[in-house]
């Protein structure tokens, strides 16, 4: 089992850039990331490698996100 994090956000210019900023900011690194939108808002779904520490460091920022148990797989990345 793994753990991601999901964050409401605004689709508006400079939304993204905020929140991983704030993942940079504090040394945490993106492994994956979805991101699905519905007219003014949407999710980013994110794979992190410290989810814990993502979510409070967000959550500081007044950036409304969740944490939440995946299951995740790893393959190799190669051709074919």
């Amino acid at each position: 089992m793994a753990k991601h994090i999901s964050v409401f956000m605004e689709n508006k210019p400079g939304k993204l850039e905020k929140i991983t900023k704030v993942l940079a900011e504090n040394s945490i690194n993106l492994r994956a990331i979805s991101v699905a939108s519905s007219g003014k808002y949407g999710i980013t779904k994110m794979l992190v490698n410290n989810p814990v520490k993502a979510e409070a460091k967000l959550s500081e920022q007044d950036i409304t996100v969740s944490l939440r148990d995946v299951l995740a797989i790893i393959v190799s990345d190669t051709p074919g």
